[in-house]
């Protein structure tokens, strides 16, 4: 490495404020000239993964990950923005799109729903900078981004200590599925009259969410107790049971979950 290079590594390194190891954005696309010959220095860890803002007629924001800067294809923000703008239509984004904007950073997008969910995604997806799969990937990557896909909702925005009501008239009740040993469905028996307790019981569960909304196998006493007066005929031998949850639509568990669909 030059004198002139490491100088300014250097003074990139100087210039980051509170990210240990990261050169800032500013640094990235850095252009220096040594003996009249160009030379880029680049950090693949920064601007690599950016958020985009989009606006909402009604004044909401709403956020994505896309790629970004990957090198020497760079695609120009005001570009990206235009893409995502016109894709986010296509999402349930909870409105009507006007417009988008490159944030300046990913800590404008970090308090969104599913924000670690989908950066860990990218950064497993993501080749090594240095390897040789790196520059067709991050071309592949690009073009991709400019047609409105590799976009990574990051959600809209929920309360999580609110319990939405149940609506009016949603049931929830217990089926009693039966599988042969390749695992298709043989027969379906409704379980008229089993409470969610009544399961939650008979399963030994300490979690009644749990019980109304995974399918359970059971089998012996459990099923023997959850068939008894119900004219079901069972075969262990040659089939498999499983106790399966369902709820009309609008149906909440105690905790505010929901049930699988009838």
């Amino acid at each position: 490495m030059t004198n002139a290079t490491s100088n300014a590594l250097e003074l990139c390194r100087a210039a980051a404020v509170g990210v240990s190891g990261l050169v800032p954005a500013g640094c990235t696309s850095l252009v220096l000239r040594a003996g009249g010959v160009p030379i880029w220095l680049y950090d693949a860890r920064v601007d690599s993964i950016i958020a985009v803002r989009v606006t909402l007629g009604s004044g909401e924001n709403r956020y994505f990950l896309t790629w970004g800067d990957l090198g020497s294809n760079r695609a120009w923000p005001g570009d990206i923005e235009r893409a995502v703008l016109t894709a986010s239509a296509r999402w349930a984004v909870g409105g009507t799109p006007v417009a988008a904007r490159v944030c300046d950073s990913l800590q404008d997008a970090s308090g969104e729903r599913y924000f670690y969910e989908c950066l860990i995604r990218m950064q497993q997806e993501m080749p090594a900078a240095t390897g040789r799969k790196f520059a067709t990937w991050a071309d592949v990557m690009t073009a991709a981004v400019l047609r409105g896909e590799e976009l990574h909702f990051l959600g809209v925005p929920e309360d999580q200590d609110s319990i939405p009501a149940v609506a009016p008239g949603a049931r929830f009740g217990f089926n009693l599925e039966c599988f042969d040993r390749d695992g298709s469905l043989v027969s379906e028996y409704p379980l008229d009259g089993l409470t969610a307790e009544e399961a939650q019981q008979l399963l030994g569960d300490e979690d009644i969410d749990r019980v109304m909304c995974l399918g359970r196998t059971v089998s012996g006493p459990v099923l023997a107790a959850i068939t008894a007066g119900r004219g079901v005929t069972v075969d262990e031998t040659a089939y498999e049971y499983v106790l399966s949850p369902w709820a009309d639509r609008g149906y909440r568990t105690p905790a505010g979950y929901f049930p699988p669909p009838r």
